[in-house]
C-alpha cells in the first residue's frame, strides 16, 4: 500500500536492462519462481502456495522481491514472453540471473525491449497494484544515473 500523499518517482538502484515502459504495476508480496509458478501460455501466476495465485503478469511492470527456484526458471519465463503473456518491464529488489538471461534471449531474438531494473527492498512499499508507472531503464554503462521509475497521472 501507499504510504500517505501521492506517489513520488523512484530513483532505480542499479539498472539491469536498458528500456522504457509504461504499464500497471503489479506488486508481489513473495518471492515466485517462474518454473511452476507462472502459467507460460496466459502469465497466470499458479503456484498454490502464493499469496497472488490467479494475478497475471501479463503486461505489467512486475515488482518482485526476489526469484526463487531452479535453474529452469529462465526457460518459463522465456516461454511467458514469446506468448506475449510476460511482463512490460521487471522490477526486481534482489537481482537474479534467471529474468536477466530469459530477457537477454528474448530482446536478442526477438528485438523487443523488456526494461529490467533493481530497486531498494522499502521502495517497492511505495508502490500500488493497479497503479499506472513508466519505468525509465538507462544503458547499463551509464554512471550518471540507473534511471527512474515514476507514476503516470
Amino acid at each position: 500500500m501507499m504510504i500517505s500523499g501521492s506517489p513520488k518517482p523512484l530513483s532505480l538502484a542499479r539498472s539491469i536492462i536498458a528500456g522504457d515502459a509504461t504499464a500497471p504495476v503489479l506488486v508481489l508480496e513473495e518471492d515466485l519462481s517462474f518454473w511452476g509458478g507462472i502459467e507460460p501460455g496466459s502469465g497466470l501466476i499458479i503456484d498454490s502456495h502464493h499469496p497472488q495465485q490467479g494475478q497475471c503478469i501479463a503486461g505489467q511492470l512486475l515488482v518482485i522481491p526476489g526469484i526463487k527456484g531452479s535453474t529452469a526458471g529462465p526457460g518459463a519465463l522465456l516461454e511467458c514472453l514469446f506468448a506475449g503473456q510476460g511482463p512490460a518491464g521487471l522490477i526486481i529488489c534482489q537481482l537474479d540471473i534467471s529474468p536477466l538471461i530469459a530477457i537477454s534471449v528474448f530482446e536478442t531474438l526477438c528485438a523487443q525491449s523488456v526494461p529490467m531494473a533493481e530497486i531498494h527492498p522499502n521502495s517497492s512499499k511505495l508502490m500500488c497494484t493497479g497503479d499506472l508507472w513508466h519505468l525509465h531503464v538507462q544503458d547499463p554503462d551509464n554512471v550518471n544515473s540507473a534511471g527512474v521509475c515514476s507514476p503516470v497521472f
